[in-house]
């Protein structure tokens, strides 16, 4: 699977022709902590509406580079922090939508022993123990870097961590890592991953977490049927589907 960007086989449905395909399918950017929310949502707006939904993921850092526009994206869904970047820059139109927001998790080899993350003291022991320590530069990764420097262990780390743009190299790296290692990422993330070689271990204590909050927007290149997938985001279906992927409710 490709880099950082990568146009994700999130083409969800087949419309009736390829060129009823091509004029109704809808484009959304979206930052890759939303991919399981969003895959979701793409397949419940084309059951409902028979339009076909293609989503690209990036991180946080790369959406605010490109834009919305330049891409024809329709919809951009990222952390409101770059929604409104995106705002003040003229390459979002109309008002954003909130989602929700998205916490923070820890991964481990699924061989891996069991570990102790309960609370703050026992997270600092598991990460003192750790063969290494592996998180991305994207959004999530600066609540990690937070975390750990809240738990004074930076210094004694610095040798053990492994930082990379964004989640699928963190967990692709964490798949070929020796028992030790430990993992950090959205849990939306990592659900993408967990299975026969990565195990959630858990989010982190309640009073380490950080979240991000995240909202999507039009861009100007929005068409009618952009205004109806931010319509179909406030019912109730929309609304459970955001919540078993692990994307919390405003608040």
């Amino acid at each position: 699977m490709g880099r950082t960007i990568r146009a994700v086989a999130v083409v969800l449905a087949l419309v009736v022709s390829a060129s009823q395909a091509r004029a109704e399918d809808l484009k959304i950017l979206s930052a890759g902590a939303l991919e399981p929310a969003l895959a979701a949502l793409a397949d419940g707006f084309r059951r409902q509406s028979g339009n076909a939904v293609r989503v690209e993921f990036a991180t946080a850092a790369e959406i605010r580079e490109r834009g919305g526009a330049a891409q024809t994206a329709e919809l951009v869904a990222a952390p409101q922090a770059s929604i409104a970047e995106l705002a003040r820059a003229g390459r979002i139109t109309g008002m954003p939508a909130a989602l929700g927001r998205v916490g923070l998790g820890v991964v481990v080899p699924a061989a891996a022993a069991p570990i102790d993350i309960s609370t703050a003291a026992a997270l600092r022991r598991a990460l003192l123990a750790a063969t290494a320590v592996v998180y991305n530069r994207a959004s999530s990764g600066q609540g990690i870097e937070a975390l750990i420097q809240t738990l004074g262990v930076a210094d004694q780390l610095a040798s053990r961590t492994v930082r990379f743009p964004d989640a699928e190299s963190v967990m692709r790296h964490l798949m070929s890592a020796g028992q030790g290692a430990i993992g950090f990422g959205a849990p939306t993330a990592i659900s993408l991953y967990t299975g026969s070689r990565l195990r959630y271990a858990g989010p982190v204590p309640a009073d380490l977490q950080s979240y991000t909050s995240y909202a999507i927007a039009p861009t100007p290149a929005a068409t009618p049927l952009a205004r109806a997938f931010l319509s179909y985001l406030e019912g109730d279906e929309a609304r459970a589907i955001l919540g078993r992927a692990g994307v919390e409710r405003p608040r």
